[in-house]
């Protein structure tokens, strides 16, 4: 199929526009990976999956707009705008994101606090008898298991007998 030239630079557009898709994509998922945790497992997985993806978009936007027709120009456009993304807009995206990221820690963190403080408030007026009423019950279970014989002291060794672990002497 003949395409126009109108045609061909809506379509190299497009992946352009797709490249920098894939680009703010990927730098979403480096985002994730300095808040998380990753193993070398979990990072090629989570690679796996972005490569599944954007074959997924790049094959998909290929049948939608070329009738399954690979052209020269849709991966040089693909790459030109992965290009133009990181370097235009890729230094942006990560410190915006970590902005955004910071943020949202502190309003959780703040949350948090909002929620417990209520409780915090409850165990310091009711946390000191709490902690002499605990103290008394455990004496007194103390003295009850105590006086039935199922409570011993360990009686603890007030030296060490140095001939036990001297080797060859008793």
């Amino acid at each position: 199929m003949i395409l126009s030239l109108s045609e061909q630079s809506r379509i190299f557009l497009y992946t352009v526009a797709m490249g920098m898709a894939m680009g703010f994509f990927y730098d979403v998922i480096r985002l994730l990976r300095t808040v998380l945790r990753h193993t070398t497992l979990w990072i090629q997985a989570e690679d796996m999956l972005y490569w599944a993806i954007c074959l997924f978009l790049v094959f998909s936007g290929t049948l939608r707009t070329g009738q399954g027709q690979m052209r020269l120009f849709l991966p040089l456009g693909i790459f030109l705008g992965g290009c133009l993304y990181f370097a235009l807009l890729s230094r942006f995206t990560l410190s915006f994101g970590r902005c955004v990221l910071r943020f949202l820690g502190r309003l959780v963190r703040l949350i948090g606090q909002i929620v417990v403080t209520p409780f915090r408030l409850l165990w310091l007026l009711v946390g000191a008898p709490v902690k002499k009423v605990l103290l008394l019950v455990r004496k007194s279970v103390k003295k009850v298991l105590h006086f039935l014989g199922a409570y011993g002291k360990i009686k603890i060794m007030q030296h060490l007998r140095w001939s036990l672990l001297r080797k060859g002497k008793k």
